[in-house]
C-alpha cells in the first residue's frame, strides 16, 4: 500500500488545521480551569469575608466590655478611696480624742468633760 501524495501544500493545511484545533482545544480547557479557579476564589473570598465580620464584631464586643469593666474598677476604686479618706479622718479623730484623753488630769475627767465630748464625737456616738 502506497502513500497518496497530495502535495506538500495539502499536508501543510492539515498540519495547521489540527495545530488550530489542538490551539482552540487547549484555550477552552485553560479557560474552564480559569473559571473553576474564579469560582474557588470567590467562595473563599465570601468565607473569609464573613469570618473578618465576626472576628471584628468580637473585636468591638470586646472593646466595649473593656470599656465596662474599666468604668466598673475606677467606680471601685473611687468608693475604695472614699472608704479609705473616711477610716482615716475617723482614726485621726480618735488618735485626737485619746490624746485628749490622756491629757485631761484625772480630777476633771468626767462625763461632760470637753474630752469625753471628743471621743464620743469621734467614735460616731453624740454630736
Amino acid at each position: 500500500m502506497a502513500l497518496i501524495d497530495l502535495g506538500i501544500g495539502t499536508y501543510l493545511k492539515i498540519g495547521i488545521a489540527v495545530a488550530a484545533a489542538a490551539s482552540v482545544g487547549l484555550a477552552y480547557w485553560h479557560y474552564t480551569s480559569v473559571v473553576g479557579d474564579l469560582a474557588k476564589a470567590q467562595a473563599q473570598v465570601t468565607a473569609l469575608t464573613t469570618e473578618r465580620d465576626q472576628a471584628i464584631k468580637l473585636a468591638n464586643d470586646n472593646a466595649v466590655a473593656v470599656l465596662r469593666a474599666d468604668k466598673q474598677r475606677q467606680n471601685a476604686v473611687d468608693a475604695l478611696e472614699q472608704v479609705q479618706a473616711e477610716k482615716s479622718k475617723q482614726v485621726d479623730a480618735e488618735a485626737q480624742a485619746r490624746a485628749d484623753i490622756a491629757a485631761t488630769p484625772r480630777s476633771t475627767a468626767c462625763i461632760d468633760s470637753p474630752a469625753i465630748k471628743a471621743l464620743a464625737k469621734a467614735l460616731g456616738g453624740a454630736k
